[in-house]
């Protein structure tokens, strides 16, 4: 899938699918043929994270905070339970 096809998946922008892609968040592998990029359903599942978590006011550094340890193997649950603790409070102070 390239990135037109991965944006219009997730419903998200081709410049968000290219600017998380910058940041590491996503990781395509390049066709040794023509050098696109291309992202996989397992890029597609990610993406569809990111934009919830968004939604859901955790920051960038947040979420790529989870998505790494979730790559590691590691359990990440009371993690992501503790940051949407503070963004409970953070958004109740805000209101």
């Amino acid at each position: 899938m390239r990135v037109a096809q991965l944006a219009k998946a997730a419903v998200v922008s081709s410049e968000t699918v290219r600017h998380y892609t910058d940041l590491g968040l996503l990781r395509p592998t390049r066709n040794p043929d023509n050098g696109y990029q291309e992202y996989s359903s397992a890029d597609l599942q990610r993406l569809r994270f990111i934009a919830r978590a968004r939604r859901l006011g955790f920051s960038l550094k947040d979420t790529q905070q989870i998505l790494t340890s979730a790559d590691n193997g590691q359990a990440h649950c009371a993690e992501v339970r503790d940051l949407l603790s503070e963004r409970l409070a953070a958004l109740q102070a805000h209101i």
